[in-house]
Formats: C-alpha cells, sequence, structure tokens
C-alpha cells in the first residue's frame, strides 16, 4: 500500500465532521512534506500545481476530491504563534467541512483550539533521496 493510499484510508476513516479535516504534516525542512501535497494531488490525478506557501503563508486550491472541495495548504514556518493563524482568517477555514486542511510546521501554531485529526512525521532517511513516513 502506497503512503497515499494509506492516506486516502486514514481520511475516509475520519469520517464526515462539522468542520474542518486538519492534516499535520512534521519534519525537518526539506523531509518532504510539500512533496508529499504535490504527490498526493498527482495520484488523485487532480490537475493542480501546487507549490510552497512558504512566502505567501497560505494558499488555497480547488480540491473536489475525498468529499472535500478545497485544499487549503499553510505553511507556519515563519509564523509566531497562532494568533498569527487568525490574522489570515485561518478560523474561517477550519469551519469548513469542505476544507482539507494541510498545515506544515504545526508546533509553531500549536493551541488548544487547533487539533490535528491526522498527523504524517517526515524523517530523512539514510540515502539522500530516501524518506521515512509515518502516519496517525
Amino acid at each position: 500500500m502506497t503512503i497515499y493510499e494509506q492516506f486516502i484510508d486514514t481520511v475516509k476513516a475520519v469520517g464526515n465532521k462539522d468542520a474542518a479535516t486538519i492534516v499535520f504534516l512534521w519534519g525537518d525542512l526539506g523531509s518532504g512534506k510539500t512533496t508529499f501535497t504535490k504527490r498526493l494531488c498527482e495520484y488523485l490525478g487532480l490537475g493542480i500545481e501546487i507549490t510552497s506557501p512558504t512566502f505567501t503563508i497560505l494558499k488555497k486550491y480547488e480540491f473536489n476530491s475525498l468529499g472535500f472541495e478545497n485544499l487549503i495548504h499553510v505553511d507556519a514556518y515563519r509564523l509566531d504563534s497562532y494568533d498569527d493563524l487568525l490574522k489570515i482568517k485561518f478560523d474561517e477555514y477550519a469551519k469548513n467541512p469542505k476544507n482539507l486542511i494541510f498545515i506544515e510546521w504545526p508546533s509553531i501554531i500549536e493551541h488548544e483550539n487547533i487539533t490535528a485529526d491526522i498527523n504524517i512525521r517526515f524523517l530523512h532517511g539514510e540515502g539522500v533521496d530516501d524518506r521515512v513516513i509515518t502516519m496517525d
């Protein structure tokens, strides 16, 4: 089973909610967080050009898959706290059950008002292109 198949099964297990499904992407710089997001969209055949939200902080894409309408991709690396997320109206995105939200660098914005439905951890492997990816 590929990591993408495992992700799809995990999303289905989370089931329908009354708010967005939130995925925390944990890992060091260059460990594959944005690449995972890109390749998931390719795997699903969505034709979405995913780019890193490092400088824009948040990017919204039409997703139309797995029961969602939007993919919200957040890179919290340049934020200081959860309050910074509120400044970009994150709470509005989080309320919408049609949103699938990926958050890179979740440790920066950890707060009691935001919890992950799915955690994906990325580790550098032994080789240059090796990655170890786990999901819970």
